[in-house]
């Protein structure tokens, strides 16, 4: 392994210690844990695509640093009642939805099937959509038009997201039962 194969994966796992800090962090110091964790998402995915430092188990860290991450951050603003849990499963829906299908492959024991399923445009586009919210959220406090229009633009594209994991994953599923070998990576 490529000594340098790690520094991709040192910002992701940034974001799960910035996760675990966010619920306990006083509210002033909120927003600058969004924008670095937001700030991490992008060094970590820049800099293993331009470097050529990407592996599977590294883009296995970063969308479980981006889930935890937001999962930390929503329950956080459900429990503080900034959000209402409606909301929250609304924000969550791609993430629902990808762990309901790796939950299946595993369970099958199909791994190879959730192993090729690369990160999508969609799926980036919640990702930023969320980080956008979360960070209104945490500094916005009388601008309730702005917020519901940023919830609606996040909760719009998580839902979509899940729609399209959802497809290639049935589309992936029909190619396997029908020629009994792993279907190809579907292209994003």
């Amino acid at each position: 392994m490529r000594p340098l194969l790690i520094i991709p994966n040192v910002f992701s796992a940034l974001r799960l210690v910035l996760a675990l800090w966010f619920p306990f962090a006083p509210q002033s110091l909120r927003p600058a844990i969004l924008i670095g964790a937001a700030s991490s998402d992008f060094a970590d995915g820049f800099l293993a695509r331009r470097l050529k430092l990407t592996s599977w188990i590294g883009g296995l860290l970063d969308a479980a640093a981006d889930k935890l991450f937001a999962l930390s951050v929503l329950l956080t603003f459900t429990l503080g009642s900034e959000l209402a849990w409606w909301q929250t499963l609304l924000l969550l829906a791609r993430d629902i939805v990808v762990g309901l299908i790796a939950c299946y492959a595993v369970a099958l024991r199909k791994w190879y099937a959730f192993r090729h399923m690369p990160a999508r445009l969609l799926g980036k586009l919640t990702t930023a959509a969320l980080f956008l919210y979360f960070l209104l959220l945490a500094t916005i406090e009388h601008q309730p038009p702005v917020l519901w229009a940023a919830f609606a633009l996040a909760a719009a594209i998580s839902l979509a997201a899940a729609a399209d994991y959802l497809a290639v994953f049935s589309h992936a599923r029909r190619q396997d039962r029908g020629n009994g070998s792993p279907a190809p990576e579907p292209q994003p």
